[in-house]
């Protein structure tokens, strides 16, 4: 035997080939492990792969998404009113008003606070409907109008 050898070439001595053989080795025992010895490591197992089928056509599930669609929309319809709003209060709040052309500064303070106003009964009307429709637009409601489970709800 030559003594400037590879130790690789041994199977008992550490290197490439045996390094392989000990992964051929794990490879079999985790193969030919029987189902009760590979769980004694499993702590806690598992298993959601029960499932629903939803068959519904395209046209009926376009609708629906539309009506969908609109509710969240429309939920989020009360941000426009409240942003008008705080800029008409800031304005009222920092500005002096002059006259303008024709327009007396009694004026143009009376056509902001009118606007201020609107914006307000504007708001609270969205807030309204905001409430109203709330639970309405769920995943879960989504989710029932697709699959039959609840009434369409109207806008």
């Amino acid at each position: 035997m030559n003594p400037t050898h590879n130790l690789d070439e041994h199977e008992n001595t550490p290197g490439e080939g045996f390094q392989r053989n000990e992964k051929l080795n794990l490879k079999k025992k985790i193969f030919s492990e029987s189902p009760d010895d590979s769980q004694k490591y499993i702590a806690n197992s598992y298993k959601n792969v029960s499932t629903d089928e939803i068959i519904i056509t395209r046209d009926k599930l376009e609708n629906i998404l539309l009506k969908h669609l609109k509710r969240v929309d429309k939920a989020k319809s009360w941000i426009a009113p409240l942003t008008l709003l705080i800029t008409l209060l800031a304005t009222l709040l920092t500005t002096s008003f002059n006259s303008y052309e024709h327009l007396p500064a009694a004026t143009l303070q009376a056509l902001f606070i009118f606007f201020f106003i609107a914006s307000i009964i504007w708001l609270i009307k969205d807030i309204v409907d905001y409430n109203s429709i709330r639970k309405k637009i769920s995943i879960d409601e989504l989710i029932g109008m697709i699959t039959n489970h609840q009434e369409e709800i109207k806008k």
